[in-house]
């Protein structure tokens, strides 16, 4: 199984009140409107395990002219792909590079509108394995049975373990070892 992390990048640096972003609110980060206009976002992360699995990289975007809207990403100056889309609508999009891309701690994540028209940047999660427990939550992700997962760095000799396989009803892990 492998263990993994989120970070997140947002600035709400200004209102537009014709656009709802990706939680509802209408702050947004910042406006693309020429080829070329771009944003970097840098985002810390904690011990990436960079032999792991490919981590997913997901934007969100809102297009506010119509036309084509496209937007080049890159990872640490790495190209992870091109988000693209029509009209005033929003824009979720996911892209996945591998994990030796990241980085401990200082990471940047560029946003680079390549097209005519205009776009609104909302936010950014980023989400990666790691081989750390550190502080905070990590997700564990397996295949069906019985797992182990090895973690160093783990301040708390006694975390707390759930299950939410049923998100309605988590379960607490009491036969976990430190």
């Amino acid at each position: 199984g492998t263990a993994w992390r989120t970070a997140t990048a947002e600035s709400n640096t200004f209102y537009e009140p014709l656009y709802a972003g990706r939680n509802g609110d209408r702050w947004y980060w910042k406006q693309l409107n020429q080829p070329g206009a771009s944003v970097n976002a840098a985002i810390s992360l904690s011990l990436p395990n960079t032999a792991g699995p490919n981590a997913v990289l997901t934007v969100w975007l809102q297009g506010y002219t119509v036309g084509n809207h496209t937007v080049k990403v890159r990872v640490n100056g790495s190209v992870a792909g091109l988000v693209s889309w029509s009209g005033k609508s929003q824009k979720e999009g996911q892209l996945t590079g591998p994990a030796g891309w990241l980085q401990h701690e200082s990471n940047t994540i560029k946003l680079e509108l390549t097209s005519l028209g205009g776009v609104l940047v909302d936010a950014i999660d980023l989400r990666y394995p790691t081989a750390t427990g550190g502080s905070g939550q990590v997700l564990f992700e397996g295949e069906a049975g019985q797992k182990a997962y090895t973690l160093t760095h783990w301040p708390d000799a006694n975390p707390w373990v759930f299950d939410v396989t049923e998100p309605l009803t988590p379960t607490q892990v009491i036969s976990t070892q430190i």
